[in-house]
């Protein structure tokens, strides 16, 4: 049996078929899900709680087989969705990605950090880069930018006019900008919440 859990998580319950004591083994790469003891070990349901997903697609198993022997194991496949990639994927049409002249990745079903240009979410936090050189991207920074929970931002691409958006001094987490080689304008004084900025590498912006 496959659930698909969403981003936020929570407790969920699977209703099961045993007429005998069973146990539960978890097989999960990390904590992010628990399988919450349940009163009665033949009620025939099982609670599973899921911590928050910030990071990319994930999955995990558990196997509720009998003490008893003779009743074959039941497996159940957790996998939880994750809001990052339709973020990406706004970015990308926002960027006239379907002309980049590399877009291995975009859309697919692979972990986003082999999405060209994209850096791996941390599962906890969220943080992630994005790195762009001469891919072909243009237009403006969108304004959702600041959805992104960026801690490095490269972009260094002829195509990118504009500014920088308001909603980019939102990204209070970012630690690394640069900005090189774009038709962009002046950037705005929006850096005054971005604590956490250490590198800024600003040139050869030809406006």
């Amino acid at each position: 049996e496959v659930m698909t859990i969403p981003p936020e998580g929570g407790t969920f319950t699977v209703d099961i078929q045993y007429n005998t004591d069973y146990k539960v083994q978890v097989f999960c790469e990390g904590d992010w899900m628990t399988y919450v003891q349940t009163r009665s070990l033949i009620d025939g349901k099982l609670e599973f709680y899921f911590k928050e997903n910030k990071g990319d697609r994930r999955e995990c198993y558990a196997y509720v087989f009998s003490t008893e022997g003779g009743i074959e194991t039941i497996e159940l496949c957790f996998k939880q969705e994750t809001s990052v990639r339709d973020k990406l994927m706004r970015f990308f049409y926002a960027m006239d990605g379907p002309n980049w002249k590399n877009k291995t990745g975009w859309g697919t079903d692979a972990p986003v950090w082999q999405w060209e240009g994209v850096g791996n979410p941390d599962p906890e936090t969220g943080l992630m880069s994005l790195y762009f050189r001469n891919n072909g991207l243009k237009g403006e920074i969108p304004d959702f930018i600041d959805e992104m929970n960026l801690w490095r931002f490269v972009i260094d691409e002829p195509g990118i006019t504009g500014t920088l958006p308001a909603s980019f001094g939102n990204l209070v987490n970012l630690e690394s900008l640069e900005i090189s080689n774009t038709a962009m304008t002046s950037l705005p004084d929006i850096f005054g919440k971005m604590k956490k900025l250490r590198n800024v590498i600003i040139f050869s912006n030809r406006d």
